[in-house]
């Protein structure tokens, strides 16, 4: 059941997700021979990748009351633990903050860039998003065509419609797995081409 629990997790199928995980909680206590249900817990609590998998399924949800529930089964707090709980309460100024010191640490991690941007654009931070972008597209770290989708979501907020040329110029980025960066992207681009229609006043 983890492993199907994984599988339905990247398949965005976050409620079979949850069904896999308790199902596994459930086969792990009936062969640990465990009868409380406290004993299940403190089980449970060892296996940090189900805990994590577990918390990310409910953040996914929505479901903020489990997300700091399954946070205070854990034993210690990693920084991605801590960035899942930050950016479900909302408090993004904080995440990034972390983002920042995991980023210190580990300069080429395209989910942690990924992390940071996402906290920009929830923010508003428009330029700083567009600034960052600009500068991974200028680094060795593997997230080119990532990064080309954010620098088009921030340029046409922006309305920096030569810059948004420049990007748009490139092709559309396959790689892109988010459904609303793709949505982002292509928004871009077809305001690119109103913007550059004759005699359409609406994005002038």
């Amino acid at each position: 059941p983890k492993l199907l629990a994984k599988a339905a997790f990247d398949a965005r199928a976050y409620a079979r997700a949850l069904m896999y995980c308790e199902t596994d909680m459930r086969n792990h206590r009936s062969q640990q021979g465990i009868m409380t249900f406290e004993d299940a817990v403190m089980s449970f609590k060892d296996d940090k990748d189900s805990v994590m998998l577990l918390q990310k399924i409910h953040e996914r949800m929505n479901n903020r009351d489990d997300v700091k529930g399954v946070a205070a089964l854990r034993r210690d707090t990693s920084l991605a633990e801590e960035i899942v709980e930050l950016e479900v309460s909302g408090n993004l100024d904080d995440a990034i903050i972390c983002y920042e010191r995991g980023l210190a640490e580990m300069p080429d991690s395209g989910s942690l860039h990924a992390g940071y941007i996402k906290c920009l654009r929830g923010l508003g931070q428009w330029e700083s998003m567009l600034l960052h972008s600009v500068a991974l597209s200028q680094t060795d770290a593997p997230m080119d065509s990532v990064s080309c989708s954010y620098k088009t979501q921030a340029a046409w907020r922006l309305r920096k419609w030569d810059e948004l040329r420049d990007i748009s110029s490139g092709p559309v980025a396959d790689s892109i797995k988010d459904w609303e960066d793709s949505c982002e992207e292509t928004t871009g681009r077809l305001l690119l081409l109103l913007h550059e229609k004759p005699g359409n006043p609406a994005t002038s």
